[in-house]
Order: C-alpha cells, then structure tokens, then sequence
C-alpha cells in the first residue's frame, strides 16, 4: 500500500513496474521521503518518474545523459562506472568519484552494495557537508564488497567503510578525488 511509505527513510525504485514507481515515489516525496531511482536504461515512462526522484542513479550507458536526467527532477544523478567509480551531476558540477583498488574476488552484488551504502549515508550522513561524500561512501563499500565469493560473502559494517576511508584519505587527498569533470 502507497501510504506505508510515508513512515519510511528512504525509497528504491526503478523501471521494473513503472506506474507504482512513480506512485510510491510521489507519495514518498510528498512527506519529505528521499526517494531513489535505479535505472539501468532510458524506457517510455521514465520522464513520468524523474519529478518524483531525489537521487537518480543510471548505469554507465546513460552516462552522456546525465545532465538531462537530472535537470528533469533529481536534484543528484550518479551514474555507476564499475571499477572506474562513479560520476555526479547536481546541476552545477559534475565530479568523477574514482573507485577504489581492492583484492577483487568477486562482483556479484557490487551494485546492490553501492545503491545501499548510498541510501545509507543519504539518510545518516556521515560527513554531510558534499554531496560527492555518499557516493565516495558508496564507492568503498562496493569496492570493499568484492573482497569475497557472491553477493553476500564480504559485506562491510558501516564502521569497516569509514575505518576504510579514513585510511584512504591518508594515503591521498580528497582533493585528488574531487576532479570536476567537463
């Protein structure tokens, strides 16, 4: 039922059954819900969605649309670029958020991962001071998730992605991260 969501954080939606997205998504917003897309593709319907969005997140084939997603809704667009990290657009500057290096065993599920910890430092920021800061979050604990065998085998507590960024910013200025894009 629509009206549940209104007790919520947060919402996820995407393109699967696209007229209860755009429902849920509406009632979500309408009470101050973040509300988030995943979309891995452009479908009939998706400009129906976007007004409803507070975070768009696209795959990298919609990378070179970014900039026009989101000025029809979402006041951040992510697109996920695997290893690479990712790249954001809020309407003013567009950023490459790198992924990090890590022992890679295994994927599966880096995806899910990343839409979570994304979701999970939107709601309970960490350091909300950036908006790039949930998607470097995002982009550690994907990264961290690959260190073992399937979609659940290495996921990491909150405190595993922090101490893990801690230690990165040891290593390299988070200037050095912040790369405005074209």
């Amino acid at each position: 039922p629509v009206h549940l969501v209104t007790r919520a954080k947060a919402l996820l939606v995407d393109m699967t059954d696209l007229r209860l997205s755009v429902a849920m998504a509406a009632a979500a917003r309408a009470v101050g819900v973040l509300t988030v897309a995943d979309v891995d593709h452009e479908g009939p319907g998706l400009t129906d969605l976007l007004p409803h969005i507070d975070v768009l997140v696209v795959s990298e084939d919609l990378r070179g649309r970014l900039r026009d997603l989101q000025a029809a809704g979402p006041r951040l667009a992510v697109a996920t670029l695997g290893a690479a990290g990712a790249v954001t657009w809020d309407g003013r500057r567009e950023v490459h958020v790198p992924g990090f290096p890590v022992d890679v065993v295994d994927t599966t599920g880096a995806g899910d991962v990343f839409r979570a910890a994304l979701i999970t430092h939107l709601v309970d920021p960490v350091d909300p001071v950036d908006p790039v800061d949930p998607v470097l979050f995002a982009n550690a604990a994907a990264a961290l998730s690959c260190r073992g065998l399937g979609a659940q085998g290495a996921l990491p507590t909150r405190a595993e992605v922090e101490r893990f960024l801690t230690s990165a910013r040891g290593r390299q200025s988070k200037q050095a991260w912040d790369t405005p894009g074209r």
